[in-house]
């Protein structure tokens, strides 16, 4: 939850702003993002070959493209022969760098059309001075794989796929592996893999095949385990609880949290215990925000000392799948409430004391109202509150004092027209870390408003003030949201 402060204000006249969004060309980059290409039908290309770009020169196309010329060292298939083509559609810089649309590709592509790839090439129709021809035409951006993907995509087109490829969880080559990962699992991987790449396969995940993919769970390569553990659970359904269990001590904090998550989808009460001394060790505001996630849709009390442990974890998550403001103390206070019926401090020892105490007294309601003597809490203390153009009043309304960073992570101004980042007056160097409000106490920040926000008509604009850090220097009252 953010502080809201309404906005007031007189203007001559309202500010019409007209946002265009421009797409920069760079070498062979095409203004608009290409459809993609998947591993299935590049291997219906009529012309595979290994080709590698000597550098010759890339030329500007009529139709906006770039051709060159590559030399072909081996044909794979197709009718082509091995030496100097001119190709069309070429999407690489002139250092032979290709360009990335899409993170398997990033993670999994080529580094350098210079030395040998694989090409995936068809021939389409041209018109060269009037007269009909064909020219060569790589697939667009996905065209040009590593050389070393090669057993793959001949795994891929074999009669027999989906043997072929499973049989590549076994290789040493990571990028072989992940490929054949993705493909068991039905073509993606699950989140937060999905740059591992991947695209639907036209099968659903091949569950028999679980059991190869838990060997790789003893690899030591960290990017093949963390996919290889979120495959495996998915595949093996409520049968991955016993190995579950056994990587709640994994030293890879992902296959920590995946395992976590795991046990919390099949709520495998027999490892509460051990799930709640584990997420101690959870630091990254992403895989928290997962953790906590699945922890509430468990709903059962004897996590509550887990969601505990997350409420003073601060940060915000930079991907999430989630849809929140990814701050891990404000998911778990929100689970703890829905578990408990109360809303919790962000104290860790003081709720963690309460609960201990209320935890014998059998019935919930008598435990909430317990909760409540021991903890009283203000879920919202701050009210916000725009006095002028240039400042914001922000206001501690509850019975205790709140401690907040001097700025705020973030500012947002939000009207009818959409809504806009807004940045603060510097804070003078030197200034205090936090700043501490007693009851009905207040501070004010300077903010510098858009025109946007100018014109009246409170009813549809506000501002959104967002701390995502506890502040460091104060002894209590410490709050995000």
């Amino acid at each position: 939850m953010s502080i809201l402060a309404f906005c007031h204000g007189n203007a001559a006249g309202h500010l019409l702003l007209l946002i265009i969004a421009l797409m920069i060309t760079y070498g062979s980059v095409s203004a608009i993002t290409p459809h993609f290409v998947p591993d299935q039908e590049l291997i219906q290309s009529p012309i595979i070959v290994v080709a590698r770009w000597e550098k010759a020169p890339l030329r500007r196309t009529e139709d906006a493209g770039y051709s060159t010329e590559i030399v072909v060292e081996r044909v794979v298939k197709g009718d082509l022969r091995p030496g100097t083509h001119t190709v069309y559609e070429v999407c690489w810089r002139e250092n032979g760098e290709m360009e990335v649309y899409w993170p398997i590709d990033g993670l999994e592509g080529v580094r350098d059309v210079r030395e040998p790839n694989l090409y995936f090439i068809e021939r389409e129709a041209s018109a060269d001075g009037g007269r009909p021809a064909t020219r060569l035409r790589v697939q667009f951006v996905r065209g040009v794989q590593p050389l070393s993907s090669e057993p793959y995509f001949t795994a891929l087109s074999s009669e027999d796929p989906t043997s072929a490829v499973a049989r590549l969880l076994d290789a040493e080559d990571p990028l072989m592996v992940l490929r054949a990962l993705a493909y068991v699992n039905g073509g993606k991987f699950p989140w937060p893999y999905e740059w591992c790449g991947g695209a639907p396969t036209g099968h659903g995940p091949l569950t028999q095949h679980a059991a190869a993919v838990e060997r790789l769970l003893d690899r030591r390569e960290r990017e093949v385990r963390g996919p290889a553990a979120v495959v495996f659970f998915q595949l093996s359904g409520k049968r991955c609880v016993p190995r579950a269990r056994s990587l709640l001590g994994d030293e890879e904090e992902s296959i920590r949290a995946t395992a976590v998550i795991a046990l919390a989808t099949h709520h495998d009460s027999e490892s509460a215990g051990s799930v709640c001394a584990t997420v101690k060790s959870i630091k990254n505001a992403g895989w928290a925000c997962e953790v906590i996630e699945a922890l509430s849709s468990w709903g059962e009390e004897g996590i509550v000392p887990a969601l505990v442990s997350f409420l003073r974890s601060d940060g915000c998550a930079s991907w999430s799948n989630v849809g929140d403001l990814g701050i891990p103390a404000l998911k778990a206070r929100a689970a703890l409430h829905k578990l408990t019926g109360h809303w919790f401090p962000f104290e860790v020892d003081l709720s963690m004391a309460a609960w201990n105490q209320v935890t014998s007294l059998g019935d919930a309601d008598a435990r909430k109202r317990r909760l409540a003597e021991l903890l009283p809490c203000e879920p919202e203390p701050l009210r916000a509150k725009l006095i002028d153009h240039r400042t914001v009043q922000i206001t501690n309304r509850s019975q205790a004092p709140v401690a907040i960073t001097t700025v705020p992570s973030q500012v947002m101004g939000r009207c009818a027209g959409g809504s806009v980042q807004l940045d603060l007056e510097r804070i003078p160097q030197g200034g205090k870390d936090s700043v501490v409000l007693n009851p009905g106490e207040s501070t004010e920040l300077p903010v510098v408003l858009v025109a946007p926000l100018l014109p009246d008509n409170p009813a549809t604009r506000r501002l959104a003030f967002t701390y995502e850090k506890f502040a460091k220097d104060a002894n209590a009252g410490r709050w995000v949201g």
